[in-house]
């Protein structure tokens, strides 16, 4: 139930936006580097982490997505911050990579940026 009403909410963008900032802006900062070299804006990518979530996460994922808003003062942001901590730490990696690239003259695969 609590994974729904997560998933319900910040599906929309402008929730997910919301529910970000309520993160602190150390963490909002966090998704707004990771936005920066995207075509779209912080709900959007908050949104789409989330949708994502609900539809490929397996059995286990959502247990500890449970297990990680159960409890909570506010489970909601619980939630979303155990959704994005991975996909901020990918978005990184990928970042880097095609920094690496770029500052080598090699050509950026936007591609790897997307997965």
């Amino acid at each position: 139930m609590l994974i729904d009403e997560l998933v319900h909410t910040c599906a929309n963008e402008e929730v997910a936006k919301a529910a970000v900032f309520s993160l602190g802006l150390p963490f909002a900062g966090k998704v707004a580097s990771a936005v920066q070299f995207r075509d779209q804006s912080i709900g959007a990518f908050v949104a789409q982490a989330v949708c994502r979530f609900a539809a490929t996460a397996k059995d286990d994922e959502r247990r500890s997505l449970l297990a990680a808003m159960t409890g909570k003062d506010q489970p909601l942001l619980a939630g979303l911050h155990f959704i994005l901590v991975p996909v901020l730490e990918d978005e990184a990696r990928a970042i880097g990579h095609a920094a690496a690239a770029h500052a080598l003259g090699r050509p950026i695969i936007t591609a790897q940026l997307e997965a």
